[in-house]
């Protein structure tokens, strides 16, 4: 029965993690080291997990406000009854192509131009240390046939900032702050200072090729958000309750995929993402995305394929190839034109923006892989301020304000990238990447990091290490660079100034149940401190 089958199939995990690093913020609150501990129990039909953590710098019971971050859940499988899934707990919940909300991974641009298709289940179990994208209460999905049905209910306080209006006499929030991080007494204070309560359904249509789905999503704040007062956020969310409505779908016609979501919110304000997906043979793989995105619509998490982080103030037409010219050699593709119908944060006019990426692979063996790739971006940037008014700007009548004259910025970036596997113990990895920044100035940078994998077949013992260079102008120049880690922990820096780091990961199986990991970090750069370091360990006991 169910009882046997949870028995025979159970697993349990418990996770220990501490990180530390050199810090010279004398005004935090806690003490310095990072902490979690997560206990995970898995079965064909049941899984509950707990997670307990606090960052640097935070206290690990903070006043009046108890541990600084825990998470839980218990998630409960029908296995072809019904009940899909249910869970109770913490969770994250994904619709349609991100327009009316989205909260798991999703991929934009990438050196993969066809993967433009939002695809995860609609519920899932909420695992990682994420403070803020994750709901808490309850989410169910049920299937019948060809229809299935989802109902959630969530309440939960989020972080922000709350002010006081004197002459109303109410609190409103100016602002939702998304980093998690409560290690001073000024982000002590904004930590769950505004509750919201989210409430909603989906419902879908399956059969054969065709999907069909309806979505419907209400957040309801305890206080009014009001944001500050500036011009580019004359269509910013005002009040308490949002709400949000899409249809989505996708159908598949021999080679050609098509899917897309149309939304709009209790404004009237529209959003709409179409996609294709062609596979024209097994050489050639061609994506199309269009989308248009109102000024006026918001959506609380939302993530779809957009330029912004948020789906809103946005038309724009990408179209990316990848093309297989024999048996060792690939090109990848993409351009992407999009503008802007109303200002955005530091850029006060209307804008625009085109990307473009073309990127080589040669692989002339299982054991190689050798890419080149050059990407381009330009893009509407504030470049220097004058006091000119815009008749018509504000429907107040105030159209006199400090107006940052736009021009263009292009960011130019080149990436060489060579992988080997010398044997079924070693693996090297080289790569070399530019920028150069023109945005008034001119800054330019570069990045060089070289990696070793010794990873011994039936070794219970493996090691993996960097080396990188770096140096760019300022800021504006910065690159960024994936980096190993332990085990269910990812982590992609970037890189400014001039220096160098150092790292290295450490693996031990100890026996089939005790996983030992241990990451050592060194960075040094022409700053104050010049030399940081950071120390982080892991145990994995699973039985």
């Amino acid at each position: 029965g169910a009882i046997q089958e949870v028995r025979r199939t159970a697993k349990h995990q418990l996770l220990t993690r501490m990180a530390i690093r050199n810090s010279t913020r004398e005004e935090y609150l806690g003490s310095l080291p990072a902490v979690l501990m997560r206990y995970q129990f898995r079965s064909a039909r049941i899984q509950f997990n707990v997670n307990v953590e606090k960052d640097m710098g935070e206290r690990f019971f903070q006043g009046g406000r108890g541990i600084s971050f825990v998470s839980s859940h218990l998630a409960m499988y029908g296995k072809g009854k019904p009940l899909q899934v249910l869970v109770i707990g913490d969770y994250l919940l994904n619709m349609g192509q991100g327009l009316v909300h989205w909260q798991g991974r999703a991929m934009k641009k990438t050196g993969l131009p066809i993967m433009i298709k939002r695809q995860l289940p609609m519920i899932l179990p909420f695992r990682s240390n994420d403070e803020n994208r994750f709901h808490r209460g309850a989410a169910v999905m049920f299937r019948k046939e060809h229809w299935s049905l989802g109902i959630f209910l969530s309440r939960k306080r989020i972080d922000a900032n709350i002010k006081f209006d004197s002459v109303n006499n109410v609190k409103y929030a100016s602002s939702l702050l998304t980093s998690g991080y409560h290690r001073t007494a000024a982000e002590l204070a904004d930590k769950h200072a505004l509750q919201i309560l989210s409430v909603g359904t989906i419902l879908i249509y399956q059969r054969k090729a065709l999907k069909l789905g309806w979505n419907a999503m209400h957040h309801i704040f305890n206080l009014p958000l009001v944001p500050e007062p500036e011009p580019y956020r004359r269509f910013s969310f005002t009040g308490n309750h949002m709400a949000n409505y899409s249809v989505d779908y996708h159908y598949t016609l021999n080679n050609l995929h098509f899917f897309g979501e149309a939304a709009i919110n209790k404004n009237a304000q529209k959003a709409v993402v179409q996609g294709l997906m062609y596979s024209a043979d097994g050489r050639l793989d061609l994506s199309v995305l269009f989308r248009k995105v109102s000024p006026g619509y918001t959506a609380f998490q939302g993530n779809a394929f957009t330029e912004s982080t948020e789906p809103s103030n946005e038309t724009g037409i990408y179209a990316g190839a990848s093309m297989k010219i024999n048996s060792t050699c690939t090109v990848d593709a993409y351009i992407d034109l999009y503008r802007f119908p109303w200002l955005r944060y530091r850029i006060d006019k209307p804008g625009w923006g085109r990307d473009y990426l073309f990127q080589f692979t040669w692989k002339p063996d299982k054991k190689t892989i050798l890419y080149a790739r050059f990407k381009r971006e330009t893009k509407t940037q504030n470049l220097s301020t004058s006091n000119t008014p815009i008749p018509g700007l504000l429907p107040d009548g105030n159209n006199s304000f400090p107006l940052n004259i736009g021009s263009q910025a292009t960011k130019t970036n080149w990436r060489v990238h060579l992988s080997r596997v010398f044997s079924p113990q070693l693996e090297w990895r080289v790569r070399v990447e530019s920028v150069e920044v023109r945005d008034g100035v001119v800054s330019t940078g570069y990045l060089l990091y070289t990696d070793a994998f010794w990873s011994p077949p039936k070794s219970r013992f493996s090691v993996n290490g960097r080396y990188s260079m770096f140096e760019t102008t300022n800021y504006s120049s910065r690159l960024y660079a994936f980096e190993n880690d332990v085990m269910y922990y990812s982590l992609i820096p970037s890189f400014y100034g001039r220096g160098m780091l150092v790292y290295g990961n450490v693996r031990i199986v100890v026996n089939r149940r005790l996983q030992c990991f241990f990451k050592a970090t060194l960075q040094h750069k022409l700053a104050i401190p010049p030399t940081s370091w950071a120390f982080r360990m892991q145990f994995i006991f699973s039985w």
